[in-house]
């Protein structure tokens, strides 16, 4: 099922420029590099972002990355790290060619090639200012989080992928690169993210699919690398390094870790599979399509994940409504306490006395004053505005605006209180209604200002509600009636700080509030899962829009 085959097939695939880099790398293994090349190769690294990017990735996964930071062209904590490990190693002597494999210029870069670079840098082509900056680019997004919980951080629809660490605790990812490839890891996995063409699997299970412009695409385990030829294929890595390989379309190539150069090159095309144990023990197996997460099986996930998050959901609430009940009724018991009765008591007595001294009868006409200004200074408006057209519409604009926003508010509320998916359709509709009530609530303002300033009979009215309301605020402040009011005031707090002290120290009380909300944070989590798993779900293909 594995066979040999001519070490040319993938080059010729390859774009100039990465098949020129790899060419001068290759050379100074082999027979070393003239001027020419020298600069060449310099240059190629100095300019080309893609190309620094995969210099570093490379360095990295064999260690050996300490030269350029020696140099001082790479700003950069794990290289300067490494410097003072391994500065003092000699570089090899490169090998006579007729014993060197092409095959492995994937993985056999060294700390020879970074002095060599380096050197040149500074004494060639860097300016004694400049230096080499690698960056960290962004490499593809996020384009399907399915029940994703993460060791640390958590990555959201469409957010950036970039280099770096991916750990999911359980769950379905998909990576999209931007050169096209996808990557759907399914958890527990510890994923890498090397540059955009290269990746590391620790751990995990995955499917990746690679079209023909990402032809090359590898990645890599900790007993092989796998070079996708514009393929389909799945693989999985147990946490003990063993790892296997399922091709679906297409062909990929394996390269072993711990090839020699009599090692021949292998390949897998579709419906073949091999499973590489740690040990370097290899054996061909058949490619198991049903083992690994596919589009069509994301849909089914994640329409069962709903299912079961809307059965959990609906548990909370049940769960919510009984603690709310046992609740209540446990404040209800501690509220009849006689303590409590007898302060409820007098606070209700000041209430009372403070409403028979707003009836006084010169009290009571300065309130019925104001309210009858009130009145009048509202029947105006409501006169001018009927009799304005402009008025008319804009208060009727108004109104609209109101009631279509509380309906879609009340469609949101109940959404989310049987744990219903809430649209992108009703979020749109909410926002534009939200708009435009704030839009007829400006306008209105705008016209009532004009009529306070320009009419004359409602600019009188106006001063009519003032005195009255100067005339109440008055009266009430007189010590016969402000020490009632006062009384009243304080027998109310008081009573109210009890009642809080009792309901505080009441253990039961005490219990339930923190069951309840840990019960309520529950709630909430599980309707942010439903809500992103929702709106993950409208991405894939085909998926029904009303999950």
């Amino acid at each position: 099922m594995c066979t040999s085959q001519n070490a040319a097939r993938g080059d010729e695939r390859m774009n100039v420029d990465k098949r020129e880099l790899e060419k001068l790398i290759l050379a100074y293994f082999d027979e070393g590099l003239n001027a020419s090349d020298q600069r060449r190769l310099a240059t190629l690294l100095r300019d080309d972002l893609d190309a620094q990017t995969m210099f570093h990735s490379h360095m990295r996964l064999e260690g050996s990355m300490v030269s350029l930071a020696q140099a001082g062209f790479i700003s950069d904590p794990e290289l300067e790290a490494t410097v003072s490990a391994d500065s003092s190693a000699p570089v090899a002597e490169p090998r006579p060619p007729e014993t060197r494999s092409v095959t492995l210029w994937i993985h056999r870069i060294v700390i020879g090639t970074a002095a060599l670079v380096a050197g040149f840098y500074l004494a060639q082509i860097m300016a004694p200012s400049s230096q080499l900056d690698i960056a960290t680019p962004k490499v593809g997004h996020f384009s399907r989080i399915i029940a994703a919980e993460w060791v640390s951080g958590a990555p959201t629809l469409g957010s950036d992928v970039t280099l770096g660490t991916y750990e999911l605790k359980s769950g379905i990812v998909e990576f999209e690169f931007d050169n096209g490839a996808t990557v759907i890891l399914e958890g527990p996995a510890h994923f890498e993210v090397n540059t955009a063409e290269r990746t590391f699997l620790h751990h995990g299970r995955v499917r990746t699919h690679v079209p023909p412009q990402a032809y090359g695409f590898t990645m890599d385990t900790q007993t092989m690398h796998v070079v996708d030829l514009g393929t389909e294929f799945g693989m999985e890595v147990n946490p003990d390094g063993a790892a296997e390989v399922h091709v679906f379309d297409g062909e990929v190539e394996i390269l072993q870790r711990q090839m020699t150069d009599d090692t021949p090159r292998l390949f897998l095309a579709a419906g073949e599979g091999l499973r590489l144990e740690h040990s370097g023990l290899q054996s061909d197996i058949d490619a198991d399509l049903d083992a690994f997460v596919d589009q069509f099986t994301l849909e089914s996930r994640a329409a069962t994940y709903l299912d079961d998050l809307a059965d959990q959901l609906a548990k909370v609430q049940q769960e919510q409504k009984d603690l709310t009940k046992r609740l209540g009724q446990a404040e209800s018991k501690t509220k009849q306490s006689p303590e409590l009765q007898k302060l409820r008591k007098a606070a209700n007595l000041a209430k009372q006395k403070w409403s028979e001294v707003q009836q006084k009868q010169i009290v009571h006409e300065a309130i019925s004053n104001r309210e009858k200004a009130k009145a009048r200074l509202e029947r105006l408006f409501a006169e001018r505005t009927a009799d304005n057209g402009e008025g008319k519409r804009l208060r009727q604009q108004l109104d609209d605006a109101n009631a279509t926003w509380v309906q879609i508010k009340k469609q949101v509320a109940d959404a989310r209180r049987n744990g219903n998916r809430i649209s992108k359709s009703i979020h749109k509709d909410l926002r534009a209604s939200q708009k435009n009530r704030n839009t007829a609530r400006r306008e209105y303002q705008r016209f009532c200002d004009k009529l306070r300033n320009e009419d004359a009979a409602i600019k009188e009215a106006q001063k009519q509600l003032s005195v009255a309301r100067k005339r109440v605020t008055q009266l009430l402040a007189k010590p016969e009636f402000a020490t009632t009011r006062n009384k009243a005031e304080k027998r109310r707090k008081a009573y109210l700080a009890k009642q809080r002290e009792l309901l505080s120290r009441n253990e039961t009380i005490a219990k339930l509030r923190r069951e309840l909300n840990q019960v309520q944070r529950r709630s909430s989590k599980l309707r942010q899962k439903i809500q992103q798993t929702q709106q993950a779900a409208e991405l894939l293909v085909g998926y029904p829009s009303d999950i």
